[in-house]
């Protein structure tokens, strides 16, 4: 059989190559290889991008050192002469089937696949890596497990963009709910406090007393994903991790790592917070975040009020972003609350950080997991909580 030489699109970037040099550098090239495949094949909540990258560049190089005719134009002038075991060609053959589809349900999300999605290049970069597959003697996991790519980046920024009479009509029955918003002071959106990039943004009275109706509306829609949530759980029983997470609505925003924890009981706390939450919203309450549970409706909360306000408030995207972010503000999501990031984090991404000087996380030290029945406990053991989520 001759050698066929061809150059890859996967690798023709410059993160794949500044692996390559590190890996050539390496004083054991067989053991960085196998350890970065082996932090992406342990995942158990969402890999990056960039971390998937650095994955399929480590299989392609175990697959040129199993089948000496695939050749990759780009490793051929590198000094690449790994130690490839059995157990690597297992690891990578697995690693380019996941790469090859949006979610798996023990790693979770593949946020690689979102990026050829969007770009409109799944299968152009699928068509690629099944020539190493085959090199590896494994099955095209993208044709045995076809998906929805509308799914595979499925959340709340989604935006239905309706037509004119609906949105005018929309805009005004929003903005007749801002009276009942009582937490939040309807001026408070055009306060730029700590606004470093939308500091000079001044709003209409009429589009901020629309956020504020946005925010009374949003705690609705939320409070109605929760019981559909619920109501599907309750039809497939057991719990998240039995199904798929675009197929909720509320809980496809939890972290996916602890999905077997997501059953109805679990669920039902969560329509007690929310329920709450919008009680205080529409009293003179103070809004805090008094436990991770809260945390999490509040986010969600913000990412629907987005929502809304990009179908429906008249702003450009600018404006859109900019009283969004005054919004994630006043429900306590600022940039400096990490709590709900840090249960969400990459395991994969920390374990490479360490592995490869060039790579970070963002983070300092591994994930801080906190189990889901804590979630619902406060912050503040003085505060009382409901006992219906004492249990």
């Amino acid at each position: 059989m001759e050698m066929t030489y061809r150059s890859s699109k996967l690798l023709d970037t410059d993160d794949a190559m500044n692996l390559v040099a590190f890996i050539e550098e390496a004083s054991d090239q067989g053991m960085v290889l196998k350890n970065v495949l082996e932090a992406i094949l342990r995942e158990d909540d969402h890999v990056p991008a960039e971390v998937m990258r650095m994955g399929i560049v480590c299989a392609v190089i175990v697959a040129t050192k199993v089948d000496s005719h695939v050749v990759v134009e780009e490793l051929q002038s590198r000094k690449l002469t790994p130690t490839v075991t059995p157990e690597m060609e297992v690891m990578a053959r697995e690693l380019l089937q996941f790469a090859m589809i949006p979610w798996h349900p023990v790693h979770g999300t593949n946020y690689l696949y979102a990026q050829w999605n969007i770009a409109g290049d799944i299968e152009e970069a699928c068509q690629e890596l099944r020539r190493y597959l085959e090199a590896l003697g494994g099955p095209d996991f993208h044709r045995i497990c076809p998906s929805n790519s509308e799914s595979s980046n499925s959340d709340y920024s989604s935006v239905f963009l309706p037509g004119r009479e609906l949105v005018e009509s929309e805009r005004f029955r929003i903005r007749q709910l801002a009276s009942n918003l009582r937490a939040i002071e309807i001026e408070s959106f055009n306060e730029s406090k700590d606004d470093f990039w939308y500091s000079d943004f001044i709003f209409e009275r009429q589009t901020c007393e629309f956020v504020g109706g946005a925010i009374v509306d949003g705690c609705r829609l939320l409070i109605d994903d929760i019981f559909d949530d619920l109501k599907l759980l309750d039809a497939i029983g057991g719990s998240v991790a039995s199904a798929r997470p675009e197929d909720f609505k509320f809980l496809d925003g939890l972290p996916w790592r602890f999905s077997a924890s997501y059953d109805s009981r679990f669920v039902r706390k969560f329509v007690v917070v929310a329920t709450e939450m919008a009680r205080s919203l529409t009293r003179d309450d103070c809004i805090s975040c008094t436990s991770i549970a809260v945390d999490f409706v509040l986010r969600s909360l913000s990412w629907k009020v987005e929502s809304l306000i990009q179908a429906y408030a008249g702003l450009d995207e600018v404006g859109s972003q900019a009283i969004a972010q005054r919004v994630s503000r006043e429900l306590c999501q600022s940039e400096e609350r990490r709590d709900l990031w840090e249960l969400s984090r990459s395991s994969s991404h920390y374990q490479i950080s360490r592995l490869i000087p060039f790579v970070s996380d963002g983070f300092d030290g591994p994930p801080r997991l906190i189990r889901p029945d804590q979630w619902f406990l406060t912050f503040d053991s003085s505060e009382n909580s409901s006992p219906y989520l004492l249990h």
